[in-house]
This record gives structure tokens, sequence and C-alpha cells, in this order.
């Protein structure tokens, strides 16, 4: 039995790391046909040379093989119904944990902030990364490397892991010579927002990636790899946009916003934010904050481009809305109270669900510039999608809230859509 298609792209993977995963994808084929399974398929692209930089002497004038490896295919469902869940790297922040999540969706929050306990064994092995399996019953069990095996038959070689975009420690590879592999965040953040405005935001795994751009861009091969009119559409358009400066405000601001007010309910958001809090940081003399991330989380970070933008246009709703709602609470008469016929139009009908049900409500807005919200009378016909900007009038007990041009209606009778 098999689970959806999951797909995971390593980018830069020097020479010598190449081999040993086309080896563990070979070795990963035949546990896949003991297992009765499909076998994952790992393929390898854009074999290319890159500089090598020394932590102190920056560029060493030395270059090395890279490529790109892709590994495809399907996670096992073993019978018993034990399946790979998700995969958790694990950083302490002091006594606390913090971790990304990959995959698994619909898991539990509390594993972004779990400690790397194996509930089959109970050792505590100071693991950094431990996954989540889950049997056709819904039960979720963590559980460290070795443990694997009694799930899903297998010790679950790293190559399958990562297509839940796990980055197991012993793959965390490095190119020969010493080398740091990070890249500060905010030139990574700028150059994604510059390309995405200008070409549109293109997900990893899909030619002309956002994060591929990025890297030929960083590695001075826009002439080799791009068509010259790709290139003078791009250097003209960050020109025409207040240059590198204007995106590089951008990506403080984006940064900002997402350590400082995202809603990180969800695991892509969580992880992302996850990115910078555990990235190295320095503070500049100016009081500047920077953060430099390691180079196998650009896929990650350059997503950070494509999700201000959405974000920016709801700041620009919200601010909107807003001045709208001040402006009519300036305007507004104070809201009727007591048994009082309601006259006015239906702002929004929507489904509300509560610990007794799914209740029915609206918002009106009253000739008086006040608005009201409670259920919707029951001989008002329509979906609730048709009802929002329509006349109404009903008989309702209202009360005031703490803003006086605000109130709350109940028991509705006698409500007629007007004409």
């Amino acid at each position: 039995m098999t689970n959806e298609s999951n797909v995971r792209e390593w980018t830069a993977v020097p020479a010598y790391a190449v081999a040993g995963l086309v080896a563990k994808g070979e070795r990963l084929a035949k546990t896949a046909a003991k297992l009765g399974v499909p076998a994952p398929v790992v393929t390898v692209t854009n074999r290319r040379r890159r500089k090598i930089y020394d932590d102190i002497l920056g560029d060493t004038g030395r270059t090395e093989a890279v490529a790109d490896v892709t590994l495809s295919g399907l996670a096992p469902q073993l019978p018993g119904g034990w399946t790979l869940l998700a995969a958790i790297e694990h950083a302490a922040d002091g006594d606390e944990w913090i971790n990304l999540v990959h995959g698994g969706e619909g898991a539990d929050p509390k594993y972004r902030t779990a400690a790397p306990d194996c509930d089959h064994c109970g050792l505590n092995r100071g693991r950094k990364s431990t996954f989540l399996v889950v049997d056709e019953d819904g039960n979720v069990q963590q559980v460290g490397r070795n443990c694997l095996a009694d799930f899903l038959g297998h010790h679950m070689p790293n190559p399958w892991a990562y297509m839940l975009e796990l980055n197991a420690d012993d793959e965390d590879w490095e190119p020969r010579g010493h080398h740091d592999h990070r890249q500060d965040a905010e030139e990574a953040v700028a150059l994604a927002m510059a390309l995405t405005d200008c070409f549109g935001y293109v997900k990893a795994a899909h030619p002309g990636s956002t994060a591929g751009r990025a890297r030929e861009v960083q590695a001075g091969k826009m002439d080799k790899d791009w068509s010259p009119a790709e290139k003078a559409q791009f250097v003209n358009f960050v020109a025409d946009n207040g240059g590198w400066d204007a995106f590089e405000a951008e990506a403080r601001a984006a940064i900002h916003w997402l350590l400082t007010d995202a809603d990180t309910g969800n695991d892509y958001l969580w992880n992302l934010a996850t990115v910078f809090r555990t990235a190295e940081q320095t503070t500049l003399a100016d009081g500047t904050l920077r953060y430099r991330f390691e180079e196998k989380r650009l896929g990650l970070v350059v997503s950070l481009a494509p999700t201000w933008n959405r974000e920016k246009g709801k700041i620009v709703e919200r601010d909107a809305r807003q001045a709208i709602e001040a402006e009519r609470r300036a305007n507004a008469d104070d809201v009727p109270v007591g048994r009082v016929t309601i006259t006015g139009t239906i702002v929004r009908a929507y489904a509300k669900e509560t610990p007794y049900g799914t209740r029915y409500v609206m918002t009106v807005l009253g000739d008086g510039g006040w608005k009201v919200w409670g259920t919707v009378p029951t001989n008002l016909d329509g979906t609730l999608d048709s009802m929002a900007g329509r006349a109404v009038s009903f008989t309702a007990a209202v009360e005031a809230s703490d803003d006086p041009t605000f109130g709350f209606y109940k028991r509705p009778t006698k409500a007629v859509f007007a004409a």
C-alpha cells in the first residue's frame, strides 16, 4: 500500500555526495521491492562548478563540481497500517525546543516544540531528528530513526525521509575545504522579491523556479543561463522600482512581519519563521539584526516573497476596511435599544460553528449608520451568499455593545426583504 506522491529536491550537491545519493537510491529500490511498494527515483541534473569560500579568507579562488538531485516517489505504507506522517528537525532554544515539522498535514502543533524523545523505546539519545508515524486508526507515535523498522518494516533510509523534506544531519554535506555554507537572509529575500515581482513566483521542481533563478544570480550566471531579453528585463525592472535599496527595505519589512506579526498557526509559516529564529544572528553597529541561514534552506526562504506580497494585499484591504469603519462610527447614530424595528442593509450573512451546532448569523447596517449582529430570521428566503447587499426590515430586541454604534439583537420576527 502507498500514500501520496512526494518530491524532494537538493541543489548544489557536491559531486562526492551525488554518488552517495544515487547509491542510496539504488538501495532504496531493493528495499522497496522487498516491501512490495513502488521504488523512488533519483535523478541528477544541472552539473556545474561553484566557488569555494573560507570562513576567514572569503573567496579561495577554487571551485568544486556540484549538481542538483531530485528524489520522487511514494512514501511507504506497510500492512498493519503504519505510515510516515511527518519528519521533525529539533533545535534547542535554551531549555526549550523549536522544531521544523516537514509534511504531516494535520499533525498536532505540540510537535513544533516537542523534545526529541521516542515514544517506542523511551530512550533519550540526544537526537536531532525524529519521525511521526500514524496507523489506520489515527494513532500517532513520535519515534527515533532506529525504531522506525518496528513500524514501517525498515529503518527508513534517509532519501525516503527526505521526501518529507527532512534535512537529516548525516546529509549535511559540505564542500571540500573549509566553508561557511550560509547566506544573508535580507539579501536572499530581497533577491526573491525582485525575481517574484519581475517574473512571478515559480515553485521549486519547476523550470525557471524562483529559487533556481536566485542561485543563478548569486553565482553570476545570468549571462550564461538567461536570455539577453530576460537579463535586460530583470535589470531594468530593478532599476525602475527603486533599485536594490528598495527591495532590501521590503525584505526587512517581510522578515519583521514574519517574526512579530505573522500567524504561525500553520506548519508552513511556523517552519519559515523557525528558519530565521534558528539562523546565525549578527547585530550590526546601527543595531540592525541580520540573519544568516543555511544554504539548503534557500527554497523555503525565497517563498517569503509571495507570502509577503499576499500579506501586503491583506494589509491594504484591512486598512481600507478600518478607515471605512472609523468614518462610519464618527458619523453614525447610537444603536437603538430595546424591542425595536430594524431597517437597513445586510452587510454579511454566514454560518458560525458553536458548541451547540451551526448558527446562521448576519450583520445589518442600519439607516442611521449603526450596525447590529444576530441570528438570521428563519422566514428570510435565499442562500446566505445571496443575502449580502439586500435591504431588510425586522423586529428584534437590541442591546448595545461597548461601541455605542454597534449592538446585538435576538428573537427577530416579522422579517421581510425590502422591495
